[in-house]
């Protein structure tokens, strides 16, 4: 098991579960604003079909000339990803938890509102 909340060096199968976590929480927030600085960088060029068929996926259903649709699923993977370090690190705290969620949910609303 990955030890993200505590991890321990003291042993090596400690180490290397240490640093695949922390490589896996930089992943996890890189990869969200790679794809913003691809959308945002290529937003001109989206239409034509060459990125449809390359990164399509990215801005399916929406508006490709609009910055704050194109934002609508990296902000959905930073929400998700809120979510686990909630869990995550808030392990002994459950009200942070709630909070925590209900906060990212009202402003994901307002958002999409």
């Amino acid at each position: 098991m990955l030890n993200v909340a505590r991890p321990r060096f003291d042993s090596p199968m400690g180490s290397f579960s240490a640093v695949v976590a922390l490589l896996a929480m930089v992943g996890i927030i890189a990869i969200p604003f790679k794809f913003v600085v691809l959308l945002i960088k290529k937003q001109e060029e989206l239409p034509t079909p060459k990125y449809k068929k390359r990164i399509g996926m990215l801005y399916e259903n929406l508006e490709a000339d609009k910055k704050s649709a194109l934002m609508y699923y990296p902000l959905f993977m930073f929400r998700r990803a809120f979510v686990s370090f909630l869990i995550a690190f808030c392990f002994g705290y459950p009200f942070l938890q709630v909070q925590g969620l209900v906060l990212s949910s009202m402003l994901f609303f307002t958002y999409i509102g």
